[in-house]
């Protein structure tokens, strides 16, 4: 038992300000303007969550620890608003000459939270305090963590996994056309390889995506199968010799077709 006053949770800093951007992406600016931070009942990791109604969405990015040292069980779950979120990512954190992720720690003492330089790299980081959301019933947002497993209960057999370029691309298709999509996996013959299909009312798309192996981090898995629109009917009968799908019968579907800048590695 800790006998300090505070609890303390040592976070890897690049991984812990991309999580809060992303969470600050899926907040709204209504009742629900906040990021919530939880500490994971399984493995100690810190996660980011936000959550919008409006849309129906939910969100929670894990990001690794160092040290979790909880002095009160209020301090398991803490809210931060969208502006104070953004006032954490402002600080300069960058990889030390190791090109080790810096370590931030999170004081958390009743309704402040301090963000404090942990790697001793002598960052030059400005000690940064926010405020803490507190309400009578607890955390706002609830529990994200069981909300996101018991949705990961009913996931699907198989998945499709998307690069975040093709996933800004499939976005800016949506925002564009005003078209609720779908993406449904296609059975792929290349091992590793992800095809997927995007589909919805007069927009139908092709992807496919290699990911990066953990045994060789440098593949070129990187390098995606991007979506472009292309108005010829015709098209090959085997369509997967050239990583594209068989043009729809439907006259006011437009295939995407696959044009890599560099091409598939």
């Amino acid at each position: 038992m800790s006998t300090t006053e505070t609890s303390k949770v040592i976070v890897f800093g690049q991984e812990f300000q991309a999580a809060l951007k992303a969470a600050h992406a899926v907040a709204p600016n209504s009742d629900y303007d906040m990021v919530q931070l939880r500490v994971q009942a399984s493995g100690g990791n810190l996660l980011v969550c936000a959550r919008d109604p409006k849309n129906n969405m939910i969100v929670g990015i894990t990001v690794g620890t160092t040290m979790v040292d909880i002095v009160h069980d209020r301090d398991e779950v803490i809210e931060i608003s969208k502006a104070s979120a953004h006032q954490i990512q402002g600080m300069k954190v960058k990889a030390g000459e190791d090109e080790e992720d810096p370590l931030l720690g999170l004081i958390i003492a009743g309704d402040r939270v301090s963000i404090t330089d942990e790697t001793g790299f002598d960052l030059g980081l400005r000690l940064t305090r926010v405020r803490r959301l507190v309400f009578d019933d607890g955390a706002w947002l609830g529990d994200v963590e069981a909300m996101l497993a018991r949705a990961a209960d009913s996931l699907p057999g198989e998945c499709a996994h998307l690069s975040p370029a093709q996933w800004k691309k499939v976005a800016a298709v949506a925002t564009a056309t005003g078209v609720d999509l779908q993406v449904r996996p296609l059975h792929s013959s290349d091992a590793g390889m992800s095809r997927a299909m995007v589909l919805g009312d007069r927009v139908a798309g092709y992807l496919a995506h290699l990911p990066l192996q953990p045994d060789n981090p440098d593949d070129g898995g990187a390098e995606t199968i991007l979506m472009d629109f292309d108005d010829n009917p015709e098209g090959p009968d085997d369509p997967a010799d050239v990583g594209q799908p068989a043009p729809t019968s439907a006259p006011t579907v437009r295939v995407l077709r696959a044009v890599p800048p560099k091409g598939i590695a």
